[in-house]
Order: structure tokens, then C-alpha cells, then sequence
């Protein structure tokens, strides 16, 4: 059985008006770098749907959710905050540093729409 993950989020925005290079910088050498550090499988960005719930103002556009062995996430967590900023992990001038990033550990499995839609 494959070891216990948690997930870690980040919500976020671009400068004003910088989306194209906060997104070029994120996609292509962040993650990258949040990648080489031992403990982290992969990620993945979103970008905030024109659909939503609820009406705007939204406080953040951008959405990268990153997997971590559990095991691990001290040691995550531990050289994310030593490296960011610095020459290993450089941070763009594109990125707003008023952004949330948490970690969250699955309370329960992975469940499938067509597992309850069948079951009537």
C-alpha cells in the first residue's frame, strides 16, 4: 500500500497586470523547484473558473495543490521555508506575497460520482 499523502494549497495572485510572467514563473520554474525537494510527488496549477457558486469579488485567481508524502512534510514544509526567497528557490516580483498555503490531511477516501449515482 502506498503511503498516506497530504496535500498542500496554495492560493494566490499575480502583480497587477502580470499575469502572463507570474504564470510563466510558476508553471516553469516554481514548481519545478518545490519538486526537487524530497517528499513532494507532483502538482498541479488551476486557474479560478468564470463559473462560481457565488458572486465576485474573489480574493484569489490561482490554485496549486501540491502532494506530499506524509512522512515527509515536515522536511517539506522545513526547506519551503528556508529555500523560498532565496538563490535555490527564487521568488518572481510577479507573485503577491499576500497569499494562503496550507496543509491538509485526507480525513476520508476518494469517493466517485457514478459510485452514489448508481446506487438508488
Amino acid at each position: 500500500m502506498s503511503e498516506q499523502k497530504y496535500f498542500y494549497i496554495v492560493l494566490s495572485n499575480a502583480a497587477e497586470g502580470c499575469d502572463d510572467e507570474f504564470n510563466d514563473w510558476y508553471t516553469n520554474q516554481h514548481v519545478v523547484d518545490v519538486l526537487k525537494v524530497d517528499g513532494v510527488i507532483a502538482a498541479q496549477r488551476f486557474r479560478l473558473a468564470p463559473e462560481q457558486r457565488r458572486d465576485p469579488p474573489f480574493p484569489y485567481r490561482y490554485l496549486t495543490i501540491y502532494e506530499v508524502m506524509a512522512g515527509a512534510a515536515r522536511h517539506v514544509m522545513d526547506t519551503l521555508r528556508r529555500d523560498s526567497g532565496s538563490l535555490v528557490m527564487p521568488v518572481s516580483d510577479t507573485f503577491q506575497r499576500d497569499h494562503i498555503a496550507l496543509v491538509f490531511d485526507p480525513i476520508t477516501p476518494r469517493r466517485v460520482a457514478s459510485d452514489v449515482r448508481g446506487a438508488a
